[in-house]
């Protein structure tokens, strides 16, 4: 069973280092 927060350790595990782009889908999303 998977939790929220092992979901979001395994996407940051994933995605270390690629920061910059999850930073820009926030703002993209902020204009929505």
């Amino acid at each position: 069973e998977t939790s929220e927060l092992d979901v979001e350790a395994h996407l940051r595990r994933r995605y270390e280092g690629k920061i910059s782009n999850i930073e820009i889908v926030e703002k993209e999303d902020l204009d929505l």
